[in-house]
């Protein structure tokens, strides 16, 4: 079975590293949208940011598009609706937020921060969420795809590459913050 490292902060605040395997990332069982996604994701585990990632379109057409945390997502989309990957999701995290949040379906947006809850409640987040954080300006500047068991697959600036790693908030003022998670409607 293939593993994965991750890196997470222990019982005593230091970070280390873990590995995992791809049956306890996204259940082999589920065959939702959401997991289809999550599973598309962790095809790109350890490519390069700004690497060529190679696409089929919805008219059985190749392209490639450079590799980043938007790219992580429109390739995991692509992969199983491309038609919605090229009509509606869009290319940048910030219109994929809007496209797939209150644009499509207001619905489809099972969190967003407030002053009462700074956190989604991880039981309430499936494989495939969508998860999105804002900076301090409140531009949205990053993008990834939740796993399972508090793991989420991403491409981030100073990671340059698919890893994997903790879901959690950079509120800790290191970072950006999460602002929102977005849940796709099951799709054929």
């Amino acid at each position: 079975a293939r593993k994965f490292d991750y890196e997470y902060t222990n019982e005593k605040g230091k970070k280390v590293t873990g590995t995992v395997a791809m049956k306890d990332l996204v259940d082999p069982e589920d065959d939702s949208f959401g997991a289809k996604i999550a599973r598309a994701a962790l095809e790109l585990y350890g490519k390069k940011r700004g690497e060529d990632v190679y696409m089929i379109n919805d008219e059985g057409e190749s392209f490639k598009m450079k590799l980043d945390c938007s790219k992580l997502v429109y390739y995991a989309i692509n992969k199983y609706c491309p038609s919605f990957a090229r009509y509606i999701l869009g290319k940048g995290a910030r219109y994929q937020m809007i496209n797939t949040g209150e644009k499509l379906n207001s619905e489809n947006i099972v969190w967003h921060k407030t002053e009462d809850e700074s956190m989604p409640d991880e039981n309430q987040l499936l494989p495939g969420d969508l998860l999105y954080w804002v900076n301090s300006v409140g531009k949205v500047v990053h993008t990834a795809i939740y796993l399972e068991s508090g793991l989420m697959a991403e491409v981030w600036d100073n990671t340059r590459i698919v890893e994997l790693r903790e879901f959690t908030d950079y509120g800790d003022g290191s970072g950006p913050t999460l602002v929102q998670v977005n849940r796709l409607p099951e799709m054929e």
